[in-house]
């Protein structure tokens, strides 16, 4: 099936997709340790307080993420528009 009617039918989901490289990885899983052995020297407020925190960045990374992926498929279809047609545009 083509990609736009991948797209049509609503069968391309990008959320959870994340690299899937080693070193990725290998992060997310010290970040994961660092917060299991810091959680319990805080009071419940201070953890409440931690959470909320997370959850902000984690609310900015996500519209991060959705910003760069919009960059990259405006790039993308530039770069084609540009090496086929040989057309100039800027959708950045």
């Amino acid at each position: 099936m083509l990609l736009l009617d991948e797209l049509w039918y609503g069968n391309v989901n990008f959320e959870g997709h994340t690299a899937g490289d080693k070193e990725y990885k290998k992060e997310t899983k010290k970040l994961w340790e660092l917060s299991e052995k810091f959680m319990p020297m805080l009071n419940d407020e201070q953890k409440k307080a931690f959470n909320t925190l997370n959850d902000q960045q984690l609310s900015v990374y996500a519209l991060s993420e959705k910003d760069a992926f919009i960059y990259g498929v405006r790039f993308g279809v530039e770069f084609i528009l540009d090496v086929f047609c040989n057309t100039e545009l800027n959708f950045s």
